[in-house]
């Protein structure tokens, strides 16, 4: 004999909304599986949601990270004033500038 479980309707579209949710979300990590990149999601024609693996994420803050670096260390070699061989001298001349 088979028995049914009673149910609320309330409960029940619940059941489904999760279920309906649950499969939304795998599908969404399947593409993003199969595509890479980012899955945006689109809710009244505007975008409200973004998803996207935290190994990528990760990788592109390491990446960013790297290039600030090398930035600054670009920026710090820039910076750097080279003085005369003679050390600089305490006073400076109009004389001493070249014309």
């Amino acid at each position: 004999m088979l028995k049914c479980r009673k149910m609320s309707p309330n409960r029940l579209l619940e059941e489904r909304r999760n279920k309906f949710k649950n499969m939304m979300w795998e599908k969404i990590k399947r593409i993003i599986e199969k595509e890479g990149g980012v899955c945006v999601i689109i809710e009244n024609g505007q975008p409200v949601y973004s998803v996207r693996r935290i190994d990528d994420i990760k990788d592109e803050t390491e990446k960013v990270n790297r290039d600030i670096e090398s930035l600054r260390a670009d920026e710090s070699q820039e910076t750097k004033i080279a003085e005369p061989a003679g050390g600089v001298p305490e006073e400076i001349k109009i004389e001493d500038l070249p014309f």
